[in-house]
């Protein structure tokens, strides 16, 4: 039922702590590193640099990304794997699933609660269309589970509650503006 992700053969492995995520000498992990379409983030509950668990805020950063994806080329990403591209797994994020203060649903605890919550987060604030271009996943990886978030590129703009475009350009989501929309 899940898959196992090979790590990449031509990346060393490095056994990084927790505690090292931040470390820019960190080698590599080993799902390697952000690029064009390639994303990783730890957690849909925590976002860089809080004190807390702030779920509204890391899925609106969760879901800028997919749409840039989708107004580019399309990509991967990777939800319980760290900046350095290691595994650290969605586990601790299945208790606050329903911690949203804007949305009022209620969420299973496990895999099948975390892919429900994403997708409704793209249906409300990306369209109904958009859910066409997204396939998400649960493999295993080191013990850890992963969600990783298949997006393909659509053929006309993704606008984000319908007033912000973002495209993927290059290791970052960029905000669209006027002319570079078209």
């Amino acid at each position: 039922m899940f898959e196992e992700i090979e790590p990449q053969t031509d990346i060393i492995n490095p056994i990084v702590s927790l505690t090292d995520s931040n470390d820019s000498d960190t080698p590599i992990g080993e799902f390697g590193e952000e690029s064009e379409n390639v994303e990783f983030k730890s957690t849909i509950i925590y976002p860089a640099g809080a004190t807390g668990p702030d779920i509204d805020t890391q899925m609106h950063i969760i879901l800028r990304t997919i749409a840039g994806f989708m107004n580019a080329k399309g990509g991967t990403l990777y939800i319980g794997v760290n900046n350095n591209g290691d595994a650290v797994g969605i586990e601790q994020d299945y208790s606050l699933l329903n911690t949203s203060a804007k949305d009022k649903y209620t969420y299973y605890e496990n895999n099948d609660g975390y892919e429900n919550k994403i997708r409704s987060c793209v249906t409300r604030h990306l369209s109904s269309v958009a859910q066409d271009h997204v396939s998400i996943t649960f493999p295993i990886h080191n013990g850890h589970t992963i969600c990783k978030v298949e997006v393909e590129s659509s053929d006309r703009v993704i606008w984000y509650d319908e007033r912000h475009a973002y495209k993927r350009i290059g290791n970052m989501t960029s905000h669209l503006r006027d002319l570079s929309i078209e």
